[in-house]
């Protein structure tokens, strides 16, 4: 089995390919977007994929005719914020894209509801 979730984003985060999301009196184009992934462990694998919508749409993108779906360029984790989760923590994130990445922890995910906090920079500047 694998482990895989998507984002649930704390503030308007994106919802789908190319939305331009409004932060009410700031600039449309956000430094950084904050979520939780939440999931169940499989006690199997150690990786969890982290879909920033599906899996399949892509919310970083250039402004243009038609717009570039971009990777962010930047990803944080924090810490696990489960009980019976807290001796596995997130040792890597890799294979980032436009569509998601991958957290590597640092043993099996346990078989219990575990949410782990993140930050997506979506751009460099």
């Amino acid at each position: 089995m694998a482990n895989t979730v998507n984002a649930t984003w704390a503030t308007s985060g994106p919802a789908f390919t190319n939305q331009v999301v409004a932060f009410g009196g700031r600039d449309a184009a956000e430094l950084a977007y904050h979520g939780v992934a939440s999931f169940t462990g499989d006690n199997a694998t150690a990786t969890v994929t982290l879909n920033w919508i599906d899996g399949t749409q892509t919310p970083f993108f250039t402004q243009g005719n038609p717009p570039t779906a971009v990777a962010p360029f930047a990803v944080f984790v924090g810490p696990t914020n489960t009980a019976a989760a807290n001796a596995v923590v997130v040792q890597n994130v890799s294979s980032i894209s436009s569509t998601g990445c991958v957290l590597t922890l640092s043993a099996n995910a346990p078989a219990v509801a575990i949410k782990i906090p993140f930050i997506v920079f979506a751009y460099a500047s």
